[in-house]
């Protein structure tokens, strides 16, 4: 683990520094005002971690219906790629994906990019300079007439009413204490960093949604967010501090941490992750390992080669004899199947399925192998991570996932399959986590517009997955179901 957890930290520390080569200049604070129909004027910059987040035209002046008002959210900067969603209006979808460089352009669109979202035949250009992001429509495709352009101008970086600091209409007591908060995290290595009269909106700047936080009456919510200096996946840290007069209120305020890889580390979460270590604090440092390690787990470093890591890793054979967790888990599995009264069948309605040919294209990893099945059977349950031991969790990918991507290999069992019996969790709690996947996606189509009847949001069928049968489960999760006898329930 602590080779995982050095290697994930010059990563970080690589994508903090790389770029692409160029010249980084960070934008400005927002002042200008500019019409969405004009071009910057001022020069053109390879962007660093300061653009990342949600930009808007700079004449909005209040908290806009975030679901609808034109924006463009920066996720994440690569030196291979920038990853981006944009919404032109109301009336089209979001599109998003990869930009990549090409004769000095930072281009995106069909036939440049792959895997891009909603794009139906839009191309274009983005481009940053020191006062924000320009995103130039060379065709809007089927959202346009032929010929069409558009170029869209955003100078306004997240909420629009950050505070200038230090506020001076603040009184000295809260002032010194928030003060006090921004020292720290300075200290700690967190950047960009902003004071916030409010909650931020995470659901539009993290692609999470909480409920409001309830204050008492008359008393003042501030937070004083951060970002660590990783332009490929940053965390971030949200401070709330709540005042009653200038005296502060332990609860609700709080600590919690957030990425744009939809995970977050909040409440009894955060507890249990604090309840192993000595820190008195809840702030961290950006690059503290552990915090690294949760958000970041092994997984992402499915790219790289570790030759040490070879020789500790347990390549699956089938002709050896069954350890003893492998007996367990089976065992476990063997009490805890469900035993259906009639095996269902998977109803598509409307999903949009690829074929294995173009899922092929768009499959994580260096892979060669034809993906005859869903997207969710090659994918690790992130959506379970939260209700077991992270170094366990390390120890299941290293003997179950880490072999497959190593070899290129299709995985014997379903990720998901394996995990539940693995860590033996409860239909119970399976189910609850299923619920509360399909809440954060219900919330990205009603509050922000996403289409969520796609492949890639696919909620696991519990009553296929219990069952523990592979043969059930693979045929349901095949992309081609022509053909399939789905076998009567007596006979399995």
């Amino acid at each position: 683990m602590k080779k995982i957890i050095i290697t994930l930290l010059a990563l970080l520390a690589a994508a903090a520094l790389a770029g692409c080569g160029k010249t980084e200049t960070p934008p400005s604070e927002t002042t200008a005002s500019a019409s969405q129909e004009t071009t910057a004027e001022t020069d053109t910059v390879f962007p660093d971690g300061h653009y990342i987040g949600v930009w808007f035209s700079s004449d909005i002046k209040e908290a806009p219906p975030y679901a609808t008002t034109p924006h463009i959210t920066i996720m994440r900067i690569m030196p291979e790629y920038i990853h981006f969603k944009v919404k032109i209006s109301a009336d089209i979808p979001y599109i998003g994906g990869k930009a990549i460089e090409r004769d000095g352009e930072i281009v995106f669109g069909d036939g440049i990019t792959e895997g891009m979202e909603n794009t139906e035949g839009m191309r274009g250009t983005l481009s940053f300079d020191n006062d924000g992001v320009t995103i130039r429509y060379d065709s809007l495709g089927k959202y346009g007439t032929e010929g069409e352009t558009l170029t869209q101008r955003f100078t306004q970086k997240n909420e629009p009413d950050i505070m200038s600091w230090p506020a001076n209409d603040l009184s000295e007591a809260v002032r010194s204490d928030l003060q006090g908060i921004i020292d720290e995290i300075t200290e700690k290595g967190w950047v960009d960093i902003e004071v916030l009269p409010h909650e931020p909106n995470t659901s539009l700047r993290w692609n999470l949604g909480y409920p409001a936080v309830e204050i008492p009456g008359g008393a003042t919510l501030y937070c004083v967010t951060g970002r660590s200096p990783a332009n490929g996946g940053p965390v971030y840290i949200n401070i709330y501090s709540v005042y009653d007069g200038e005296s502060k209120l332990v609860e609700p305020s709080e600590v919690y941490y957030i990425s744009l890889l939809t995970r977050d580390l909040r409440g009894i979460y955060l507890d249990s992750f604090m309840r192993r270590r000595p820190d008195d604090s809840h702030i961290l440092n950006y690059d503290d390992t552990e915090l690294i390690y949760y958000f970041f787990p092994p997984s992402m470093l499915r790219g790289e080669s570790d030759e040490s890591s070879t020789a500790n890793t347990t390549e699956p054979n089938d002709s050896a004899e069954l350890t003893a967790k492998k007996i367990k888990m089976e065992e476990w599995a063997a009490e805890n199947r469900t035993v259906l009264k009639e095996i269902p069948r998977f109803e598509q309605n409307g999903m949009v399925i690829r074929t294995a040919e173009d899922a092929l294209k768009c499959a994580p990893y260096e892979t060669t192998f034809l993906p005859k099945y869903r997207d969710i059977y090659y994918w690790e349950p992130s959506f379970l991570y939260d209700i077991v031991d992270q170094d366990a969790f390390a120890e299941w990918y290293e003997t179950v996932v880490r072999p497959d991507y190593r070899n290129n290999a299709e995985p014997k069992e379903m990720y998901t399959v394996s995990f539940v019996k693995y860590f033996e969790i409860s239909r119970e709690d399976f189910e609850r986590c299923c619920e509360q996947k399909r809440k954060r996606l219900e919330y990205l189509r009603d509050e922000l517009g996403h289409d969520i009847n796609v492949e890639g949001a696919e909620i696991p069928n519990a009553d296929i997955i219990y069952t523990f049968d592979n043969e059930i489960i693979n045929n349901y999760y095949l992309r081609d179901q022509e053909g399939i006898i789905y076998t009567p329930a007596d006979e399995y």
